[in-house]
């Protein structure tokens, strides 16, 4: 009987060890996936426009500079990314992608 149980108790170790390996890599994965969604924010957004500040920074050091989003700061971010030879109209839809484009570029 106590030989029953000792291999009952094996197999439940087993099982639920196979369990938690199973589980933390979901959890892994899970992790993986939202931190590369999360790593660019959807294009023309509030975080967007943050994310362009870190990455190029329009301001000067001391809290200021033109407004996220202002045509001044896409002037702005216009000269330091392309040196104004973007070929594309700043703070447009088209403009924000190759921002973007150039943002991801620049980090790899």
């Amino acid at each position: 009987m106590l030989k029953g149980i000792a291999l009952g108790l094996v197999i439940l170790g087993v099982c639920v060890g196979c369990s938690s390996q199973g589980t933390e890599k979901k959890t892994s994965t899970q992790n993986t996936l939202v931190k590369t969604s999360a790593s660019i924010p959807v294009i023309g957004s509030e975080d967007w426009l943050v994310w362009v500040e870190k990455s190029v920074g329009t301001g000067d050091g001391a809290g200021h500079g033109p407004d996220y989003g202002s045509q001044e700061w896409c002037f702005v971010v216009e000269k330091k990314l392309f040196a104004n030879a973007s070929g594309i109209t700043p703070c447009t839809v088209e403009w924000n992608q190759k921002v973007t484009e150039a943002l991801l570029k620049s980090a790899h």
